[in-house]
Parts: structure tokens; sequence; C-alpha cells
């Protein structure tokens, strides 16, 4: 009988064995299988791997366009410097309103990013035609007419951009509202009002 017993007894054993050995290999997973396992927070980082991507990680990675924007984080920013070649950046403006004097000029300058756009609807309020002027040497804007009170400048996809001049009838008194659109969007982000005397 114990000459039965022993065989079994060791089929057994050999039989569990291998069983936790199965059961071992499919737990211990790698941080490049492409299965969440082995305590990883997401598959394949996080736990045991390393730390998962994030859109305030501070590096471009997870098929993002800058760094922590564009691709599956928000948009990239749309920087406006201070002031460019010829004078004050009237995209910077943060007042709603301002009051100058005519002959007055100013730079529209603005900084993209990968994946950003800008338009900028430049109109006189008052419809009464434009009396505004701005260089013709547009570097990556794109100019168009949209009717006697208005126009439009755009931009998109580039790291910079070449700087355009704007000015101020001198004759006569006058206003100008810039409607500024971020990112392809329908919505105004800001609106600034110039109100010039002579």
């Amino acid at each position: 009988m114990k000459k039965i017993i022993y065989p079994i007894l060791l089929i057994l054993i050999l039989v569990i064995s291998d069983c936790k050995k199965g059961t071992n290999s499919n737990i211990k997973g790698t941080c490049s299988d492409g299965i969440l396992n082995q305590n990883e927070t997401a598959i394949d980082c996080g736990g045991v791997c390393s730390k998962c991507p994030t859109c305030t990680d501070g590096i471009q990675n997870q098929g993002e366009t800058g760094i922590d924007c564009g691709g599956p984080c928000g948009n990239c920013k749309i920087l406006y410097p201070d002031s460019g070649l010829f004078g004050r950046n009237l995209l910077k403006l943060s007042n709603d309103t301002i009051t100058i004097k005519a002959n007055t000029w100013f730079s529209a300058l603005a900084i993209l990013g990968p994946q950003t756009a800008i338009r900028v609807r430049v109109s006189n309020p008052q419809g009464i035609g434009i009396n505004w002027w701005f260089s013709t040497s547009l570097g990556n804007w794109y100019f168009t007419g949209i009717d006697a009170n208005t126009q439009e400048l755009k931009a998109s996809n580039s790291l910079s951009f070449k700087d355009v001049e704007f000015g101020f009838q001198t004759t006569n008194n006058g206003v100008v509202r810039f409607e500024i659109f971020e990112n392809n969007s329908t919505k105004v982000t800001r609106t600034i009002l110039i109100y010039w005397f002579s």
C-alpha cells in the first residue's frame, strides 16, 4: 500500500508545483506587455513600472505636441509679449477700453505653439468705414477683408510670427474694436476697444 501512495503523492506535488509556476508567470508580467497587471495604475505604467505620463509632468510625452499641451492634453497657450518691433503689443492689452492720441503705433504680435491658432477681427463699431492702418508686410498673418467696416487677421501652427504694425488715422477721432479668438473658438476670448483723438 505504501508503495502505491508515495508515487501518487509525488505526482500531486509535481502537479501543484506546476500550477503555481503557471500562476506566478501570469502575475509577473512586464512594463511593456500592453496588459494592466503587476500593480500598475495604468497599462504598463505606475506601480512597479515608471510613473504614468500626465499633462503636468513637465515632459513632452503621450502624443503631446508641446510640453504638457496638445494631443490628449488641452490646447497649447498662445503667448503675447508686452511689445514688438513697432511698440506696445495691442494683443497683450488687458484693458477693455483704452484711449490714445492719434498717430500712435502698435505691434500685433502672437507667439503660437503647435496646434494653436488665432483670429483677430478688427472692426469699426460706429459702422463708418475703416479708419485704421496696418502694414502690408504681414509676416505669417493671413489677411481677409470681411466688409467695409471689418477686416480679419489669422495665424496658426507656427512657433512664432512676424510683427504687424497698426496705426490710427490722424485727421479725425475714431474707434476700433479688436476681437481675439483663440484656437478656432467661435467665442471671443478678449475684446479691446481703442479710442483715439487727434
